[in-house]
């Protein structure tokens, strides 16, 4: 009998398109957070990966399969939103909030002037006008995730560890975005009482992600403008030792220019 293939998420790698400015690590953060939940909602096998430890011996007796499936039809009955705001979680909740804690550049990977590269600006023809200075600032971001929910701290849990497995297993999905060496660490659950008389429970999961802001430094004139180097079409040799000069067929010839 045919078995049904075990979904593999996430993707493979795949090369990561380069944009300048610095990352938005909360809004990326969202949009991993809200692509996994999707993928538990949809994928037949999400829920067992995730909760699979219910169905240990030790445990199977009082929760078990059975458990499984009851958190797995709550999830895919009710959104469960991701916000941006402390304000949107008493009208949303169950919910996952976001909050950026703080960030810092990391100066043990800065460099001397933040010096990432030259790209060169080409015209219609392909033909260099000039290149651009690119610079980089090595940042580390931290950022407050919580999981709240109203009247029972059981779904606090079960969410928890299936955020904390979306953090885990999409670690690809981040780097493809740009955030790199992600950790965590939680708090225990807890009952806000700001929000009394209601009994809201939550939990919290301190991120902390790197990443690597690119951004323009101006452009600078190309080398032949400066020294004389003018590049020439033809074949390339580097070294001939049975010219005069020592040096044929380069392609490159030097040009007198005034200072």
């Amino acid at each position: 009998m045919p078995t049904t293939p075990i979904s593999i998420y996430p993707p493979e790698n795949a090369e990561c398109p380069v944009f300048s400015g610095v990352f938005p690590v909360d809004f990326i953060l969202e949009s991993i957070l809200t692509g996994g939940l999707e993928w538990f909602r949809t994928a037949s096998d999400a829920p067992n990966l995730v909760f699979e430890h219910l169905k240990a011996p030790w445990l199977n007796e009082r929760y078990g399969q059975a458990k499984i499936d009851e958190i797995a039809a709550y999830i895919r009955k009710y959104q469960i939103p991701v916000v941006q705001s402390w304000a949107l979680i008493a009208d949303q909740v169950p919910c996952i909030s976001i909050q950026l804690l703080d960030g810092s550049e990391a100066t043990e990977r800065a460099a001397l002037a933040d010096h990432a590269g030259e790209v060169d600006v080409l015209d219609a023809s392909d033909a260099v006008l000039g290149r651009t200075n690119i610079g980089y600032s090595p940042i580390v971001d931290a950022v407050h995730i919580g999981i709240h929910n109203i009247n029972t701290p059981d779904l606090t849990k079960y969410l928890y560890s299936l955020v904390v497995y979306i953090l885990s297993s999409f670690r690809p999905e981040f780097e493809k975005r740009g955030l790199l060496l992600g950790t965590f660490r939680a708090t225990d659950v807890s009952r806000l009482n700001e929000y009394l008389p209601e009994n809201m429970y939550s939990r919290f999961i301190n991120f902390t992600c790197f990443s690597t802001a690119r951004f323009s430094k101006g452009c600078a004139p190309i080398i032949e403008k400066i020294i004389g180097l003018s590049v020439a079409p033809g074949p390339s040799v580097l070294f001939d030792e049975s010219s005069d000069t020592g040096i044929s067929e380069t392609g490159i010839t030097v040009t007198e220019t005034d200072t």
